[in-house]
């Protein structure tokens, strides 16, 4: 259990769970400074706090942050994610992850996908209409739900609803977010 330099707060019912400086609560002991969610918003269960609190603790230290969950978000997370040995975390504004990927080209359920893309689509166990230089998957939603699924199946943290305010840079290199 250490110190950590955190303000957060239930996204729903904004209720402030840390200020600083906190010690961050462990199954093993509780520790000073901690609030439970009052419960106010609609969703919030005992221990959502904990868990969230707990990724977030984990995936402070990881190895690539990718900004944004739409599809080249995603699809850069799912590549990453085939290398067990590289910590992923995506960070999205957006309470529903995916971007326009939900919706095909001009609003069209459908989704065409340029050929040899349509390589990435076999890979992830998506059906499609095969055409001359294109696919045609039915449902563009179909792409973005299984992108989704197997990027946290594979390891992906995803922390949607979370903005990306800032850069952290140290000697010119970028290493690292912050976050609101």
């Amino acid at each position: 259990c250490g110190h950590r330099p955190l303000i957060l707060s239930c996204l729903l019912c904004r209720t402030r769970f840390f200020s600083l400086p906190v010690r961050i609560r462990t199954q093993q002991n509780e520790c000073p400074g901690y609030q439970v969610c009052s419960g106010q918003g609609v969703g919030c269960l005992p221990g959502d706090d904990t868990r969230y609190m707990k990724d977030m603790v984990d995936f402070a230290d990881t190895d690539v942050i990718i900004v944004g969950a739409g599809p080249s978000g995603l699809s850069c997370a799912y590549e990453l994610s085939k290398c067990k040995d590289i910590k992923v975390a995506v960070i999205d504004a957006s309470v529903a992850p995916g971007g326009g990927g939900w919706v095909g080209g001009q609003l069209f359920s459908s989704m065409i996908v340029r050929k040899p893309a349509h390589e990435f689509l076999k890979e992830l166990e998506i059906p499609f209409d095969e055409k001359e230089n294109y696919v045609v998957v039915e449902h563009a939603a179909l792409t973005t739900a299984t992108l989704i699924a197997k990027c946290i199946k594979n390891g992906v943290k995803l922390f949607n609803a979370t903005s990306v305010e800032d850069l952290i840079v140290r000697d010119g290199v970028i290493s690292g977010v912050v976050t609101n």
